[in-house]
Parts: structure tokens; sequence; C-alpha cells
């Protein structure tokens, strides 16, 4: 029984990784992938300039209060979903759907 059950959490994690390769290597070929990952580690280990945003940035000590009192809007926590981006297009296709299914 615990046999079956190791052999079968081997075999799940073993699709999984396949499952990951495949889908990696659909998107970039093997080389692609080589490339970006030494990009990436070769932009990580460069240094940083400093840059003038850097060098502006002071901290500042301020209380809870005052950063509520100045970054809170009145009201409560709902929105209205239709000034989301997209809302109108959701909306008829919703429509279209419903339309379809009634009749």
């Amino acid at each position: 029984m615990l046999v079956t059950m190791i052999l079968t959490g081997v075999l799940v994690v073993a699709v999984a990784i396949a499952v990951v390769v495949i889908l990696a290597v659909s998107r970039r070929s093997a080389s692609d992938w080589q490339q970006h990952i030494k990009e990436q580690t070769q932009q990580m280990t460069e240094p940083t300039p400093e840059g003038p945003r850097e060098q502006a940035i002071e901290p500042q000590t301020v209380s809870l209060q005052t950063i509520i009192d100045e970054g809170s809007e009145a009201g409560n926590a709902y929105f209205d979903p239709q000034v989301l981006p997209g809302y109108q297009r959701l909306e008829e296709a919703t429509e279209r759907i419903e339309d379809r299914f009634k009749g």
C-alpha cells in the first residue's frame, strides 16, 4: 500500500514536470531558453548605476493617521462595475448568451 502511494506520488510529480517542460519548450526552443536565462542572470548580477531617482528619495516619518487622511476617499468600499474597462462588452456578451439559452 505504501509503495503504491509513493509510486503514484513520484508519477504525478514526473508528469507535472513533463508538462511544464513541454509548455516551456513549446513557447521557446531550448537554445532560446538558455540564452534568455543567461541574459536574465547577467542582468541581475550587473551593478545598477545610481541614478538621480535613487538619490532623490529620502525617508520621511509620518503617522498612520496622516497617511490615511491623505490617501483615502469618502464613501463605501463598493465600486460601480460600470466604470470598469470593457464592462459594456461583457454585458453585451452576457445578454447574447442569455438570449441563446432562452430561445
